[in-house]
């Protein structure tokens, strides 16, 4: 079972409290933190060829680039804690 979370960050907001938060709930070996572009920038981090995803237009194709701070996907086996975390 898996369950995935998309965050955006929010204008004039540090991230880091929430951050530390999240770190203190997560962190097990099937969890999978993502961190957009705009999340590092706000934490001053320098992640070598991180960049937004471009969108893609082509003859028969449209591919939109849906930049977002933070990913989480969670696995587990107990639907009820996936619900709740």
């Amino acid at each position: 079972m898996a369950r995935y979370l998309f965050f955006s960050l929010r204008q004039g907001q540090d991230p880091r409290r929430d951050l530390a938060a999240l770190s203190q709930t997560l962190g097990g070996e099937q969890d999978v933190i993502g961190i957009g572009e705009s999340l590092a920038r706000a934490l001053s981090a320098d992640v070598a060829g991180l960049r937004t995803f471009p969108h893609h237009v082509g003859e028969g194709i449209d591919v939109p680039s849906t930049p977002l701070s933070l990913f989480c996907w969670l696995r587990g086996d107990d639907r009820g804690k996936l619900v709740l975390c």
